[in-house]
């Protein structure tokens, strides 16, 4: 039974590295993207490579000047591998929405592309 000890416990070490190794490397060459259109908002999910974040943070910061002259009302929320964009139809204009769709498509083309 002692001689089995340190065998678990080299078992149970290993799993906890290559588990560690999972999770830091999740989704690497994964997107999943969604997008919402309804009457009343616009809604558009990713989930990618969080080694993404950065370029599309960049690209975003490139769009959100134009919607800051427009007034636009929405919402993003980014971390490591996942962004959500959110927009009330009611409270934006035709233009600002269309605005919006143009930058979320353009993180899309940019995310498919890596």
């Amino acid at each position: 039974m002692k001689k089995l000890i340190p065998a678990i416990i080299a078992a149970l070490l290993l799993l906890c590295v290559c588990f560690a190794f999972f999770l830091q490397n999740k989704r690497k060459g994964e997107t999943v993207l969604s997008i919402k259109d309804a009457e009343s908002s616009y809604i558009f999910k990713a989930s990618f490579y969080s080694g993404a974040t950065p370029e599309v943070t960049r690209y975003m910061d490139s769009c959100t000047g134009i919607l800051r002259k427009e007034n636009a009302s929405f919402h993003i929320k980014i971390s490591d591998g996942d962004l959500t964009i959110t927009a009330d139809k009611q409270d934006n204009s035709v233009i600002v929405i269309s605005h919006i769709r143009k930058m979320c498509k353009g993180i899309s083309d940019m995310l498919i592309q890596n």
